[in-house]
Protein backbone atom coordinates (compact mmCIF):
# COMPACT_ATOMS: atom_id res chain seq x y z
CA UNK A 1 0.00 0.00 0.00
CA UNK A 2 2.71 2.23 1.33
CA UNK A 3 5.04 1.81 -2.40
CA UNK A 4 1.27 2.32 -4.08
CA UNK A 5 0.78 5.94 -2.46
CA UNK A 6 4.53 6.57 -3.01
CA UNK A 7 4.17 5.52 -6.85
CA UNK A 8 1.07 8.11 -7.08
CA UNK A 9 3.07 10.98 -5.56
CA UNK A 10 5.63 10.85 -8.25
CA UNK A 11 3.27 10.73 -10.27
CA UNK A 12 1.73 13.38 -9.69
CA UNK A 13 5.09 14.99 -9.42
CA UNK A 14 6.24 14.05 -12.79
CA UNK A 15 3.23 15.45 -14.69
CA UNK A 16 3.24 18.94 -13.38
CA UNK A 17 5.68 19.19 -16.78
CA UNK A 18 2.72 19.10 -19.17
CA UNK A 19 0.52 21.62 -17.56
CA UNK A 20 2.35 23.94 -15.46
CA UNK A 21 -0.05 27.07 -15.18
CA UNK A 22 -2.36 24.47 -13.15
CA UNK A 23 0.20 23.20 -10.50
CA UNK A 24 1.15 24.32 -7.03
CA UNK A 25 3.56 23.19 -4.88
CA UNK A 26 4.06 24.15 -0.89
CA UNK A 27 6.53 23.47 2.03
CA UNK A 28 5.25 23.55 4.88
CA UNK A 29 5.75 23.91 8.87
CA UNK A 30 3.73 22.69 11.55
CA UNK A 31 3.17 22.09 15.00
CA UNK A 32 1.10 19.18 16.47
CA UNK A 33 -0.31 18.47 20.10
CA UNK A 34 -1.93 14.75 20.97
CA UNK A 35 -5.75 14.66 20.02
CA UNK A 36 -6.60 11.58 22.26
CA UNK A 37 -5.55 10.89 25.94
CA UNK A 38 -3.62 7.51 24.96
CA UNK A 39 -1.72 9.51 22.93
CA UNK A 40 -1.40 12.29 25.14
CA UNK A 41 -0.63 10.78 28.28
CA UNK A 42 2.80 9.05 26.47
CA UNK A 43 3.62 12.13 24.18
CA UNK A 44 4.31 15.97 24.04
CA UNK A 45 3.09 18.55 21.62
CA UNK A 46 5.67 18.07 18.64
CA UNK A 47 6.36 19.86 15.38
CA UNK A 48 7.45 19.27 11.76
CA UNK A 49 7.45 19.47 8.13
CA UNK A 50 6.01 18.21 4.88
CA UNK A 51 6.03 18.69 0.89
CA UNK A 52 2.21 19.14 -1.11
CA UNK A 53 1.66 18.96 -4.50
CA UNK A 54 -1.40 20.61 -6.08
CA UNK A 55 -3.03 19.43 -9.31
CA UNK A 56 -6.05 22.74 -10.15
CA UNK A 57 -8.96 20.91 -11.55
CA UNK A 58 -11.28 23.44 -11.87
CA UNK A 59 -12.49 26.93 -10.00
CA UNK A 60 -13.28 24.74 -7.40
CA UNK A 61 -11.00 21.95 -6.55
CA UNK A 62 -7.83 20.61 -6.37
CA UNK A 63 -6.22 17.15 -6.33
CA UNK A 64 -3.40 16.98 -3.88
CA UNK A 65 -0.52 14.64 -2.52
CA UNK A 66 1.64 15.39 0.54
CA UNK A 67 4.68 13.62 2.27
CA UNK A 68 5.85 14.82 5.50
CA UNK A 69 6.47 14.00 8.69
CA UNK A 70 5.96 14.62 12.86
CA UNK A 71 8.05 14.00 15.40
CA UNK A 72 6.86 14.31 19.24
CA UNK A 73 9.19 13.85 22.61
CA UNK A 74 8.11 11.83 25.11
CA UNK A 75 7.06 12.36 27.96
CA UNK A 76 9.09 12.52 31.78
CA UNK A 77 6.83 9.45 33.38
CA UNK A 78 6.76 7.19 36.83
CA UNK A 79 5.66 4.07 36.43
CA UNK A 80 5.69 0.81 38.65
CA UNK A 81 7.95 -1.76 36.26
CA UNK A 82 9.95 -5.26 36.70
CA UNK A 83 13.54 -4.32 36.71
CA UNK A 84 16.17 -6.60 37.69
CA UNK A 85 15.73 -6.08 41.56
CA UNK A 86 12.00 -7.33 40.97
CA UNK A 87 9.02 -4.71 41.10
CA UNK A 88 10.53 -0.82 41.22
CA UNK A 89 9.03 2.29 40.93
CA UNK A 90 11.27 3.64 38.24
CA UNK A 91 11.49 7.33 36.67
CA UNK A 92 12.05 7.39 32.87
CA UNK A 93 11.68 9.89 29.55
CA UNK A 94 9.64 8.16 27.40
CA UNK A 95 11.24 7.66 23.47
CA UNK A 96 10.07 9.89 20.92
CA UNK A 97 7.64 9.42 18.32
CA UNK A 98 8.51 9.69 14.99
CA UNK A 99 5.54 10.08 12.45
CA UNK A 100 5.84 9.83 8.57
CA UNK A 101 2.88 10.51 6.33
CA UNK A 102 2.43 9.36 2.72
CA UNK A 103 -1.08 10.86 1.25
CA UNK A 104 -3.20 11.82 -1.65
CA UNK A 105 -6.49 13.69 -1.24
CA UNK A 106 -8.85 16.32 -2.59
CA UNK A 107 -9.02 20.43 -1.73
CA UNK A 108 -12.23 22.35 -2.31
CA UNK A 109 -12.71 26.16 -2.18
CA UNK A 110 -15.79 27.21 -0.51
CA UNK A 111 -15.31 30.82 -0.28
CA UNK A 112 -13.05 32.92 -1.78
CA UNK A 113 -9.55 31.23 -0.42
CA UNK A 114 -10.96 29.51 2.20
CA UNK A 115 -11.12 25.80 1.83
CA UNK A 116 -11.72 22.34 3.11
CA UNK A 117 -9.03 19.54 2.49
CA UNK A 118 -9.32 15.82 2.87
CA UNK A 119 -6.57 13.28 2.48
CA UNK A 120 -5.90 9.40 2.65
CA UNK A 121 -2.68 7.70 2.90
CA UNK A 122 -0.47 5.89 5.02
CA UNK A 123 1.64 6.38 8.12
CA UNK A 124 4.52 5.03 9.77
CA UNK A 125 4.86 5.23 13.50
CA UNK A 126 8.73 4.33 15.26
CA UNK A 127 10.18 4.70 18.56
CA UNK A 128 13.08 3.88 19.85
CA UNK A 129 13.51 0.04 21.04
CA UNK A 130 14.13 0.85 24.69
CA UNK A 131 13.23 3.50 27.47
CA UNK A 132 16.34 3.89 30.96
CA UNK A 133 14.99 3.48 33.70
CA UNK A 134 16.11 4.60 36.87
CA UNK A 135 15.31 2.80 40.13
CA UNK A 136 14.16 5.35 42.52
CA UNK A 137 15.12 3.19 45.80
CA UNK A 138 18.40 1.85 44.35
CA UNK A 139 19.36 4.73 42.00
CA UNK A 140 20.23 1.71 39.66
CA UNK A 141 19.51 2.24 36.08
CA UNK A 142 18.10 -0.35 33.51
CA UNK A 143 16.07 -0.53 30.28
CA UNK A 144 12.62 -1.53 29.36
CA UNK A 145 11.23 -2.51 26.06
CA UNK A 146 8.74 0.15 24.69
CA UNK A 147 9.40 0.13 21.30
CA UNK A 148 7.05 0.40 18.40
CA UNK A 149 7.57 0.42 14.48
CA UNK A 150 4.12 0.22 12.45
CA UNK A 151 1.94 1.71 9.37
CA UNK A 152 -1.31 2.24 9.25
CA UNK A 153 -3.91 3.74 7.27
CA UNK A 154 -4.56 7.27 8.03
CA UNK A 155 -6.52 10.43 7.12
CA UNK A 156 -6.31 13.87 7.49
CA UNK A 157 -8.91 16.67 7.45
CA UNK A 158 -8.52 20.02 7.43
CA UNK A 159 -10.05 24.29 6.93
CA UNK A 160 -7.39 26.64 5.54
CA UNK A 161 -6.92 29.83 4.26
CA UNK A 162 -4.46 31.37 1.46
CA UNK A 163 -3.28 34.29 1.38
CA UNK A 164 -2.50 35.00 -2.34
CA UNK A 165 1.01 36.93 -3.10
CA UNK A 166 0.21 37.60 -6.88
CA UNK A 167 -1.23 35.29 -8.88
CA UNK A 168 0.46 31.85 -8.12
CA UNK A 169 2.66 32.55 -4.31
CA UNK A 170 0.71 32.85 -1.57
CA UNK A 171 0.74 31.83 2.75
CA UNK A 172 -1.08 28.82 3.21
CA UNK A 173 -2.28 28.59 6.84
CA UNK A 174 -4.66 25.55 8.35
CA UNK A 175 -5.54 23.54 10.66
CA UNK A 176 -5.67 19.82 10.14
CA UNK A 177 -7.14 16.97 12.50
CA UNK A 178 -4.97 13.76 11.62
CA UNK A 179 -5.92 10.02 13.14
CA UNK A 180 -5.74 6.39 11.72
CA UNK A 181 -8.65 3.96 12.49
CA UNK A 182 -6.52 1.30 13.47
CA UNK A 183 -4.73 3.07 16.45
CA UNK A 184 -5.10 5.79 19.29
CA UNK A 185 -2.35 8.44 17.64
CA UNK A 186 -4.75 11.41 16.31
CA UNK A 187 -3.59 15.03 16.72
CA UNK A 188 -4.20 18.85 15.95
CA UNK A 189 -2.03 20.28 13.94
CA UNK A 190 -1.53 23.90 13.06
CA UNK A 191 0.27 24.69 9.67
CA UNK A 192 2.30 27.23 7.88
CA UNK A 193 3.45 27.01 4.48
CA UNK A 194 4.47 28.62 1.60
CA UNK A 195 3.17 28.08 -1.46
CA UNK A 196 4.32 28.41 -5.67
CA UNK A 197 3.85 27.99 -8.71
CA UNK A 198 5.16 25.53 -10.59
Amino acid sequence: MKKLLVFALLALFSLSSYAQKDWHMSVNLSGSAPASTAFGDLYKTGFGSSLRIERRLNDRWDITGEIGGNIHSGKDLSLVVSGPNGIAIGDFKYPNMNIYNYRVGARFRAAGQFYLTTELGMSSYMTDEFAIVRDRATAQTFTVPVGLSTSDLSLSHGIGYLFKIGEDNGVDLGLRFDYSPGNSLSSLQFRAGYRFGI
